[in-house]
């Protein structure tokens, strides 16, 4: 008797579904707003209103939920820049020292930039001017080593910051200025500056020359920087084109609205706003790069 062997039934192999795949949360929605972060020009309740009044405008005038975020530093501007991943979209308001760093680290790209007036025109930016005392025997500022330096205060960029870049450009480190001391205002300073009670001092080109004349003569030039820019809007390398340009036909429009412009000046202190590409800001970056600066850790 011949035995038939029945095939063994193969069990049909079932697929084993795939976890879902998150979907990307859109740039602007309620659950992942634009965050624009400035370091205000005004303080306390005026630069909160003021906030809140610009939040309200962008958010409106572009159809995206914005949140408008105040920091105290432009190294927490810049961070917040640097931290637009993966569909998040934070662009910052940075001054010329954070925005050459921006750049260092491709965290950003400029898209606006801000204009003060300066006598009958505006400008987005002036020279920080270093001085000294005419008679104390300082010709260089490789001479200031072991001398009295004056600012406003430690962080204060125009004249601490960018003074100290000056140095640094010059072989010099901060390090080796024996005593620094600091004043209340740039009228005080380049008094204290002309009087001998500081070798030297950083100040802004328009301090400077609108100082009184005994003050100014007995000042001598020590060095000048290229224009340091009063502040440049950063946005991220990836932002959606479509989205950066709501952004900025939104923002340029609420400079010239009066009751937006208002908001926007307690912010930024504007005369008006110009659009700007990196090429325009090389000399900045230049100025920054020749003082050997590591720009790749500031904002971290």
């Amino acid at each position: 008797m011949q035995v038939t062997v029945m095939p063994t039934a193969t069990p049909t192999p079932r697929s084993t579904p795939l976890p879902p795949v998150p979907t990307a949360i859109p740039s602007g929605s309620e659950e992942n707003p634009v965050r624009m972060v400035i370091v205000p020009a005004s303080s306390g309740l005026s630069a909160r209103r003021a906030a809140r009044e610009l939040e309200t405008s962008l958010s409106e005038r572009t159809g995206r939920a914005v949140e408008v975020v105040l920091a105290d530093r432009y190294a927490e501007a810049l961070a917040a820049l640097c931290d637009s991943v993966g569909g998040v979209v934070n662009v910052a308001w940075l001054d010329g020292v954070s925005y050459a760093a921006a750049e260092a680290q491709a965290c950003g790209t400029p898209l606006l930039q801000v204009e003060r007036r300066a006598g009958r025109s505006s400008q987005a930016g002036e020279p920080i001017v270093m001085v000294a005392n005419g008679d104390a025997g300082i010709e260089s500022v490789a001479d200031l080593r072991g001398a009295t330096f004056c600012r406003l205060g430690y962080s204060d960029l125009a004249t601490w910051l960018i003074p100290a870049i000056m140095l640094q450009t010059h072989g010099l480190d901060v390090a080796e200025i024996e005593h620094v001391v600091d004043y209340e205002d740039l009228t005080l300073l380049l008094e204290a500056v002309a009087d001998g009670e500081c070798d030297a001092a950083g100040v802004p080109q328009s301090a400077y020359s609108g100082a009184r004349s005994a003050v100014r003569n007995a000042l001598i030039t020590l060095d000048e920087s290229p224009p340091m820019p009063y502040s440049i809007l950063m946005i991220p390398v990836e932002m959606p084109l479509d989205l950066r340009n709501e952004l900025e036909r939104a923002i340029v429009a609420m400079s010239s609205d009066e009751v937006d412009a208002e908001a926007l000046d307690d912010l930024l202190r504007f005369e008006r706003l110009v659009t700007v590409e990196s090429s325009d800001l090389a000399p900045v970056r230049q100025f920054v790069a020749e003082a050997g600066l590591d720009l790749a850790v500031l904002g971290s």
